[in-house]
């Protein structure tokens, strides 16, 4: 793999199989089969001297939100902020609802009809916020306060709740005004955009990895029907939730 560059554009390779060391500004990254690795603008990656082996690797090239001027029809703040936040991501070993995204990311590319464009941004949209959260959630996990940690706990049991913004303010016994900015502070975004994400990646992984009815799903969310999880899950992701279903079946079944 020859030295390179992406001047202005970021490179997310994920390694599917076998073993594959890279050079990424000097620096030696040991990747093994299911590893992904974000190389930043601008990086000088790759290594000329690696003995041919046998590994498969796939890889998204797209453009740095922050010097992008209409990235997935972001606004200034918005862009800014999601590239600063891949800056922190490097090397992510991925749970399966982040490969279930990327893999609707590929799945988007091969469409060419009238949806294709809304298609891929809320696929691509997805797939780096979601690389974004679960990095965040590896590096600061020792480090959050113990209020959003409690809430962030509360978020992620999937209790068949839809929680509003004032139930997690008590969680964090914080008044709504602060919690609301001390929560966007800490992680990023709001609480309750926090969580209708934080939904839609439970969702994905729901849909991989069992064989729920989609009304089963939609109430382990906390949504009180079919129609309006998929609605949801469609504005956000671009796929209906039984045809991202259906994708990540074939592809298990090509495997």
């Amino acid at each position: 793999m020859p030295l390179e560059t992406h001047e202005g554009a970021f490179e997310l390779l994920h390694l599917t199989s076998g073993l594959k060391t890279l050079y990424c500004n000097g620096k030696r990254y040991q990747m093994r089969g299911g590893d992904m690795l974000l190389l930043h603008p601008g990086e000088e990656h790759g290594n000329p001297d690696e003995v041919q082996n046998k590994s498969a690797l796939r890889f998204i090239i797209f453009r740095d939100p922050a010097t992008t001027r209409g990235f997935l029809n972001m606004i200034v703040n918005e862009r800014h902020q999601l590239g600063r936040q891949l800056r922190r991501c490097r090397q992510v070993r991925p749970n399966r609802a982040l490969l279930g995204v990327l893999d609707a990311c590929f799945e988007a590319v091969q469409h060419t009809d009238l949806l294709f464009a809304t298609r891929l941004r809320a696929s691509l949209f997805l797939l780096l916020d979601t690389l974004v959260q679960e990095h965040i959630q590896m590096e600061d996990a020792a480090e959050l306060p113990e209020d959003i940690a409690r809430v962030l706990a509360l978020i992620n049991q999937q209790n068949g709740q839809w929680l509003t913004v004032d139930a997690m303010a008590r969680t964090a016994n914080l008044s709504v005004p602060y919690f609301q900015q001390k929560f966007k502070r800490t992680m990023g975004v709001p609480p309750a955009e926090y969580l209708v994400r934080s939904r839609i990646a439970q969702a994905c992984q729901l849909l991989i990895e069992t064989d729920l009815p989609m009304l089963d799903i939609a109430m382990q969310l906390g949504l009180s029907s079919s129609q309006h999880f998929s609605t949801l899950f469609k504005r956000y992701t671009g796929f209906t939730p039984q045809s991202f279903r259906n994708t990540h079946k074939n592809q298990d079944s090509q495997k």
